[in-house]
Parts: C-alpha cells; sequence; structure tokens
C-alpha cells in the first residue's frame, strides 16, 4: 500500500471556504489594561495574552491633564519562560492635553501620515505576553484608563 503525502490528506480550499474559514476565525479580543485613575508616575499594565494575534490596538483616555510633562506610551515585551520583561520598540506619541488617543502596534504598522489624528503607530512584533506602560514625563497628574484591542 502506498504512502498517503501530508498534501494528499490536506484538500484545495475554494474560496467560498475561504469566506466561510474568514468567518469563523475569532473577532477581535479586547480587555482593560489600565483602570481609569489619577496618576502621577509611570504605570504598567499587568501581563496580558496576545492569544496568537498579530496586531494591537490601545486606547489611552486621557480626562484630566495637567498640560505638563506629558505621556507617552510603550508596548513591553514579556519572555513566556522567565517573565522577565523588556521593551518592545520605542515609546509613542505625547500627551499633554485630554482626549483619547489610538496607538497602533504589528508587523507592517508604519508611522501615522497626520499626527492630527490623536494617535501613533509603531512597527512591532505582538510577542505571545505583553503589558502596556504609560510614562509620565514628570510628577505632574493625569487621569486616564487603557484599553486594547487584539487584532487577527
Amino acid at each position: 500500500m502506498p504512502e498517503a503525502s501530508f498534501t494528499s490528506l490536506v484538500p484545495d480550499v475554494t474560496d467560498s471556504e475561504r469566506v466561510l474559514l474568514a468567518k469563523l476565525r475569532a473577532p477581535c479580543t479586547s480587555g482593560t489594561a489600565l483602570a481609569s485613575a489619577a496618576r502621577t508616575v509611570s504605570t504598567l499594565s499587568i501581563t496580558l495574552p496576545s492569544r496568537g494575534y498579530k496586531g494591537l490596538i490601545v486606547y489611552v483616555n486621557v480626562t484630566a491633564a495637567s498640560g505638563t510633562g506629558g505621556l507617552t506610551t510603550r508596548l513591553v515585551g514579556v519572555d513566556p519562560l522567565s517573565g522577565i520583561t523588556a521593551l518592545n520598540g520605542a515609546a509613542v506619541g505625547a500627551i499633554t492635553a485630554t482626549g483619547l488617543r489610538i496607538y497602533h502596534f504589528g508587523p507592517g504598522v508604519g508611522p501615522l501620515a497626520n499626527a492630527g489624528l490623536g494617535g501613533s503607530a509603531a512597527g512591532v512584533y505582538v510577542g505571545s505576553q505583553f503589558q502596556i506602560q504609560v510614562i509620565h514625563g514628570d510628577a505632574s497628574s493625569y487621569t486616564y484608563s487603557v484599553s486594547y484591542e487584539l487584532i487577527p
């Protein structure tokens, strides 16, 4: 009896099957990295799982701002074996006023063309575990929350 090759065991996928598979794919996953609170020092979220998603959108909603020092957002990678953290790319954005800022992280993501959009982007890979850090430029108070959305 001849041996079956792997390719002969996997049927070809048609366009209609691709559409069905795309509908069955997991939807975007979202969550809260940092609940709304007044803060005066840099803050790091808990370790969050990426669940195999490749991209990440981070929402920083500032409801009270001192206007000095500013805030920047950074993605932090987590070694899945040791739990040790390391910076994953440069800090993005600079916030000195209230409002919602949106940051995109993921492979192939480039800088936004219009800085007036209230966001920024960084072409870094999102590992299996990550943290989100908000860096304070000085000890002035900012009230903000940070939520995220994982993108397939």
